[in-house]
């Protein structure tokens, strides 16, 4: 077990160096964000059009969601690229 957390540390670590280089995993995360943030405008948008508060209010918080994790993604990115 102890082995396994070594190695994906290590795993980690390397992927998180080709930030800095702008690898390919750097280009997969911006991708990433890209569709996080259609995906939060499609949402936005259902949002808007729910007649029930509930609805709304459902809505509003999957929009918020995928909001916050290309936030957290972008700042991931900023971390680790510099």
């Amino acid at each position: 077990m102890v082995k396994n957390r070594v190695i994906l540390k290590y795993q980690m670590v390397g992927r998180l160096a080709d930030l800095k280089h702008g690898g390919d995993m750097f280009q997969d995360l911006k991708k990433l964000i890209v569709d996080l943030s259609s995906i939060q405008v499609i949402w936005d948008t259902e949002a808007k059009k729910r007649r029930s508060e509930s609805d709304r209010m459902y809505a509003t918080g999957v929009s918020d969601g995928f909001k916050h994790a290309a936030v957290a993604l972008e700042s991931i990115i900023q971390k680790y690229s510099t």
